[in-house]
């Protein structure tokens, strides 16, 4: 690449400003003022965060002659962290000026797009050259005139608007991976606030036990690690025969291996009352405390410090897997292992105060549904941390060979370099997930954030399916699940549910707990497990039409149809009919080139339980699909 060499000043027109911000004290600012002060914690690495709320009045701006922000200013951080981090700023609703530690860049200038010169900032090379003309030794910071000794070459103004575009699509999906991961954490603790909060907890009326209760019937089933001398750092080595376990093993809420930390096996026989087992519960009492990880089965030879307790159960009352997301999520746990003079997470748990939390025990198989959840969410996780970290190392890469030069018209096509990261969906509900595959699961997800008013309209379409096919002896959990599934995918509703891939089909564990819960107490139907006709009407029964047709005017007709054309279908007719939908949708999504072939392929991997199905009867079955136009789009 051939290109002139500039520093920033250099890129500046005569209409545009390298400056710093303005010196504004504590006098000047006032918290009803109108004009909005910018701050060093509003600057991220790349975006602009809108995080503080400091004001001034506008009379006073122009008193000090402040200068106002305008849409697309670049702004770098002249102090950690990191130091000489850039963002663009957006513009908001009000005039906003900025503090003298944040620097003022507007190129005004044809030379240089905006985007493309606050990724160069930001580039891992740039970043060196601020760190080499910092100065300050407890407060590490670079002035404006050496931010201005950095120099850097300019490519054209259409490849840098080229490069800036890759960089920003590279950008776009790693903020997506992210946001999936945070978002499929929100998803498991409002599925474990559904399934056992307090007020589910009160309504079943379950038995309150402490952890103790539950321990596994053997000595030393709950305990700390070895105190004292009888376990020094000096005896820990790099490598051995036994791992050790300590803070750094659970501080993520989730088991994950730390530094190396081993005895010899001679030593192993001398702590081996300590020894951590597959299903253990790891919580951390010292340091970063309260966080907890279950033992993986893998888990090799292993002791855990002092720094730990670690808690077996008695599996046959206690799943692992919702004790510990009990200690991460439910409120009165979290409140037992409170500071009651600042509310904070205490420096130090003890192994009593853990043995001593009370908490209301579930059923053991409702326990084992919400392990099976984390189980799904987890395989999920996996796959959208490895995907991150190679958009992660896939942007590394562009944006130093687009700062080196050697990308050029390349470029355009570096974005299709990792497909699979093309492929994959980013989880955009904040609340539900949908068909979780067991592998490599493909998500069509629902985008919106549900409120009581979207659980009432799906409460709702409940009662209609429920209205229309009351007198139908084939109306069950199971139908009525399926064709909730069918209504919500062939209209595009969006509704808060969470079709994971089970064995029946599209299933979502806790949908008819909560659907027979709602209809019972809007006092429209009763669900009756032992008579043949399921759902008996109650005293309010039909009420619900008026907001069927608020909610689902435009929908109704289509909604009609699928009930008629399935009116009288049996319960593994309509499984058959909702696994193949499923199996469909998931093709295309995958963009793969479609095919019956491949279609009933799908539909025998799905499960074993598919294999009872004749495939004649499955052929058959989607020849009718086809013919009523229940099929994805696409």
């Amino acid at each position: 690449m051939n290109s002139k060499i500039y520093k920033l000043s250099d890129l500046i027109s005569e209409n545009g400003l390298y400056v710093d911000g303005d010196w504004i004290e504590s006098k000047d600012q006032d918290p009803n003022g109108d004009v909005r002060l910018i701050q060093l914690a509003d600057i991220g690495d790349g975006h602009f965060l809108n995080k503080s709320s400091r004001y001034m009045n506008i009379e006073d701006a122009k008193r000090l002659n402040c200068t106002f922000l305008e849409k697309g200013d670049i702004l770098i951080a002249r102090m950690p962290d990191p130091l000489g981090r850039a963002c663009i700023f957006p513009g908001i609703s009000q005039l906003a000026v900025t503090v003298v530690d944040i620097c003022i860049v507007r190129p005004a200038s044809e030379k240089v797009d905006v985007t493309y010169l606050k990724f160069l900032i930001n580039n891992q090379q740039f970043r060196r050259e601020i760190v080499s003309y910092t100065t300050g030794t407890t407060r590490k910071r670079i002035s404006r005139t050496n931010l201005d000794k950095i120099t850097f070459p300019l490519p054209p103004l259409e490849e840098q608007i080229h490069i800036a575009n890759v960089l920003s699509k590279a950008e776009a999906l790693i903020a997506k991976r992210k946001e999936s991961l945070a978002l499929l954490d929100a998803y498991l603790k409002s599925v474990f606030l559904e399934m056992f909060g307090e007020i589910e907890a009160k309504k079943q009326k379950w038995p309150v036990v402490q952890i103790n209760d539950l321990a596994a019937n053997h000595k030393g089933a709950m305990r700390t690690g070895p105190f004292g001398s009888n376990l020094l750092h000096s005896e820990f080595s790099e490598d051995g025969d036994v791992a050790v376990l300590g803070i750094d093993n659970a501080v993520k809420n989730k088991f994950s291996w730390g530094a190396k930390r081993f005895i010899s096996k001679e030593k192993y026989e001398e702590l081996k009352a300590y020894r951590i087992f597959p299903g253990d519960v790891i919580i951390t009492i010292m340091g970063t405390v309260g966080r907890s990880a279950v033992i993986p089965d893998d888990i090799p030879l292993a002791i855990n410090t002092k720094h730990l307790a670690a808690l077996t159960f008695n599996k046959e009352k206690a799943n692992p897997k919702f004790i510990c997301f009990s200690f991460q999520s439910n409120p009165s746990i979290i409140k037992q292992m409170q500071s009651k003079n600042r509310g904070a997470i205490m420096d130090g748990l003890n192994l009593t105060l853990i043995k001593e939390i009370r908490l209301p025990l579930p059923p053991l198989d409702l326990q084992n549904q919400f392990a099976a959840v984390v189980e799904k969410v987890e395989a999920l996780k996996e796959t959208y941390q490895k995907s991150l970290v190679e958009l992660e190392n896939l942007y590394g890469s562009l944006s130093q060979r687009a700062f080196r030069g050697e990308l050029g018209g390349e470029t355009q096509h570096a974005a299709a370099k990792n497909p699979k990261a093309e492929k994959e969906p980013a989880i955009k509900n904040k609340t539900s997930i949908t068909e979780a595959s067991d592998s490599l699961p493909s998500s069509n997800i629902i985008e919106f954030k549900p409120t009581n008013v979207d659980y009432y309209k799906r409460t709702v379409l409940a009662a209609e399916i429920v209205w229309q096919l009351q007198n139908e002896p084939t109306l069950g959990h199971l139908k009525l699940q399926k064709l909730m599934y069918l209504c919500i995918k062939s209209a595009d509703m969006q509704l808060p549910v969470n079709f994971l891939k089970q064995a029946m089909g599209p299933f979502d564990p806790s949908l008819m707990r909560s659907i027979d819960k709602q209809l019972k107490d809007k006092k429209w139907f009763q669900y009756e497990t032992n008579q043949s006709l399921k759902y008996r009407k109650l005293e309010k029964a039909g009420e619900h039409q008026k907001d069927f047709i608020k909610y689902y005017g435009n929908q109704k007709d289509q909604i009609h149809y699928l009930l008629k054309k399935f009116k009288t279908t049996s319960s593994d007719t309509i499984e058959i009919v909702a696994t193949l939908y499923a199996c469909y949708e998931n093709i295309l999504m995958q963009k793969e080139v479609f095919s019956e072939t491949l279609l009933f392929q799908r539909f025998y991997e799905w499960s074993e339980h598919k294999k009872e199905f004749d495939e004649l009867e499955v052929k058959k079955v989607f020849n009718r699909m086809k013919e009523a136009g229940v099929v994805p789009k696409g």
